[in-house]
């Protein structure tokens, strides 16, 4: 049996967003908005205009997410990762823990999404508009 990652506590998780995403406020001249996300007090929001980062705890405590915003607009970070990069290998042991998937998050946001975090947000449209063409046809 595998043992898994302790679950942080609240102040772990919003430790670990604050100083895992600071450059988002450093670099890019988002704001931290002080309010979490709507029914989940695991969350952090940055924001700067109309665009957004979301960074979320998911599984009781056993996994992390991220959500781009362009207004209204969500798109999961991972979208704007090349398809080859998506899927890597499955490592053997244990997953890692929440607060290691927000240090992943971070390193993601400055590696695949640094055009969106200037207000570049072609990646973005593009990537929105597959998903809701994929969306369409599974139906």
């Amino acid at each position: 049996m595998t043992e898994s990652a302790p679950i942080p506590t609240i102040e772990e998780f919003l430790a670990c967003c604050d100083a895992a995403c600071e450059f988002l406020v450093r670099e890019h001249g988002f704001e931290r908005l002080p309010a979490p996300r709507e029914h989940n007090p695991y969350s952090v929001r940055f924001r700067k205009g109309a665009l957004g980062v979301d960074v979320y705890g998911e599984s009781y405590g056993q996994a992390a997410s991220c959500d781009l915003l362009r207004g209204e607009v969500r798109l999961d970070l991972g979208l704007l990762v090349p398809a080859a990069q998506r899927q890597a290998p499955r490592r053997k042991g244990p997953r890692p823990g929440q607060l290691a998937q927000i240090q992943t998050i971070a390193a993601r946001l400055k590696l695949h999404a640094a055009d969106f975090l200037q207000g570049e947000t072609g990646r973005f449209e593009t990537a929105w508009r597959s998903g809701r063409a994929s969306r369409g046809r599974a139906r």
